[in-house]
Formats: structure tokens, sequence, C-alpha cells
């Protein structure tokens, strides 16, 4: 498979985590903060899903845990969302970065694209939420 999209699928997450402490050093640490804790609440939530639903992965992997939703996407969207709402330029940067992890888990196999779609879904609920409440 090509080693672009495999680094999307695998690797492009940690270029999102990285943005954490890019906020945190350019003095929006309530924005970092924000963003971290959803992409902690969308990865617990989307973890627990997993363990109580299992999905088949549409590839017959070694991976054990289900399909459904995918957590890549899932923090991804997490972080994105909640950086759109406070600096929507960045963030909507943030989320095509999302959406192209989110495609190239279903490009490699690990993921349907319903899988995909309710990572993202569950990414921005936890971001709207927490965003809501830090807002207060």
């Amino acid at each position: 498979m090509n080693n672009l999209i495999v680094f999307w699928a695998e690797d492009a997450i940690f270029l999102l985590l990285l943005v954490l402490p890019g906020l945190w050093f350019t003095g929006r640490r309530k924005l970092a903060w924000t963003a971290g804790l959803s992409a902690g609440l969308a990865w617990l939530i989307g973890k627990l899903i997993k363990d109580f639903f299992y999905f088949h992965r549409p590839f017959p992997l070694r991976l054990m845990d289900g399909s459904l939703p995918s957590l890549h996407t899932a923090v991804a969207f997490a972080i994105s969302f909640a950086c759109f709402r406070r600096l929507p330029k960045f963030g909507l940067a943030l989320l095509l970065l999302s959406g192209g992890i989110g495609v190239s888990r279903v490009i490699t196999g690990v993921h349907y694209p319903m899988d995909v779609l309710a990572g993202a879904g569950l990414g921005m609920a936890a971001a709207w939420a927490l965003d809501t409440y830090h807002s207060r």
C-alpha cells in the first residue's frame, strides 16, 4: 500500500496531538485544555462502545478490538472541532486534516465509512460539550 496513505492512517494523528502543546505555549491554555479533554473524552466513550458492542473490521486484521467507532477519527475531530469553535480558520485546516485521517482509515481497510462517520460525530460532540461547559 502507498506509504503516504499508511502514514495518514496510522501516524497523522500525532500531528494533531502536537497542536495541544502549540496552543499551550502560544497562550491559548484554555483552548489547549478543552481540546485535550475533548480528545480524551471522545477516546474514552469510543473505547467503551468498542468494548461493549463488537463490530467486525472490514479486513481481517490482528487487531482485537471492534471497528465502530474509529478512535483515530474521534480524537482527531475532537481536537479539530474544539479549535474550530475558537479559531475558525485554523480549526478548518485541522478539520480537513482530520477528514484525511478518516478517509485513509477506510482506504487502508481498517474501518468502514460508518465507523469513521461515527468517530467524527463522537469527536465533535465531545468537543462541543466540553467547550460549552468551559464557556460558562
